[in-house]
């Protein structure tokens, strides 16, 4: 049998060959933060720059019918989010423009603002929806950024009866049990507006408790039919991240793709090369890749998968069975 190797127990942090090593990476630090802050001075005298190009690109595309509806529609991402009673609302849009989050040292790091800005409409109280994306390091020892929050400036205010988020489902014929005429029941659904502009706090789940229940079912669970509580806890801790995730990736999307590169998207130019033939090749390789040895590997595989498309447990989501049973038929219409 091969002799095994044993490894040598680490040094403590005080020896002196670890001091000099920290004294080398502390220098290092310096020089990567130095680099940072001249990265950020240069993007923002380049941001300034271009201010004036894009906002005479928002003049002129004020020129263009459903200019940032065209724009919006044209990367696979957004269209999914953008529903038929959404449009109304996103062809009155006249620009999306971010704005960097200032920070104290100078590193570009903070974060930065995803601003919408619409026409005077019949739908909305406020023409400018504001949404923060703040970022941190993910350690002080590390360069790597990661989201710390996503948070709207203010919450939507919409006009009586033009909120896309909701619809109201006409009762059956007839009267309730104390005779009186059943009235409209409001129901959440699928919206552009509900999922794009929306703060996601994981200490008030309550709130997104919504977007939780979409991601379960996007990850192919079913809340109503699984009854393993460790695999339902999972499945719930990988919803908070899909859904913090999912919107990170969307205002990054915004800010890196589409706000920039407007004009491009607009004319098809920038959108992405995705072709149906690639698809048959990736499908046709995972036919061949199929054998014996994988098979297996594949099955070990299944049953990690199977506990992780669990779905939540139910009182996760709601506090009560008569708020379980009304979420229940909440869900259905989103």
């Amino acid at each position: 049998m091969p002799e095994t190797a044993i490894m040598t127990p680490r040094l403590d942090k005080d020896d002196e060959r670890v001091v000099r090593m920290l004294k080398l990476d502390s220098e290092y630090m310096d020089l990567e933060k130095e680099y940072m802050r001249k990265v950020a001075q240069l993007q923002l005298e380049y941001t300034k720059k271009q201010e004036p190009l894009l906002q005479k690109r928002m003049e002129e595309a004020g020129e263009v019918e459903d200019f940032w509806l065209h724009v919006l529609r044209s990367h696979p991402i957004l269209a999914d989010e953008i529903q038929e009673w959404d449009v109304p609302i996103l062809k009155k849009l006249r620009d999306i423009r971010t704005e960097e989050i200032e920070d104290s040292d100078g590193l570009g790091c903070s974060g930065y603002k995803v601003i919408f800005e619409f026409e005077d409409n019949e739908y909305l109280v406020e023409n400018t929806l504001t949404k923060f994306i703040e970022t941190e390091f993910l350690s002080e020892h590390l360069t790597e950024v990661a989201c710390k929050s996503i948070r709207m400036e203010s919450d939507i205010q919409w006009k009586i009866g033009k909120d896309p988020t909701v619809e109201w489902k006409k009762p059956k014929a007839g009267k309730n049990k104390k005779g009186k005429a059943a009235v409209p029941k409001k129901e959440a659904r699928d919206s552009f507006f509900r999922s794009m502009f929306r703060t996601i706090d994981v200490q008030n789940l309550d709130e997104i408790k919504d977007l939780l229940l979409k991601a379960v079912r996007e990850m192919g669970a079913d809340p109503e039919e699984c009854d393993d509580e460790e695999a339902l806890e999972e499945m719930y801790e990988e919803a908070i991240e899909k859904v913090q995730d999912d919107a990170f990736e969307i205002a990054n999307v915004l800010k890196n793709n589409i706000i920039p590169h407007a004009v491009k998207f607009y004319t098809g130019e920038a959108l992405p090369d995705d072709s149906d033939a690639e698809d048959e090749d990736d499908e046709d390789e995972d036919d061949e890749d199929e054998d014996e040895d994988e098979d297996s590997e594949e099955g070990e595989d299944a049953s990690e998968d199977e506990k992780k498309h669990a779905s939540p447990p139910k009182d996760l989501f709601t506090k009560s069975g008569a708020d379980q049973k009304k979420n229940a038929e909440d869900c259905k219409q989103q």
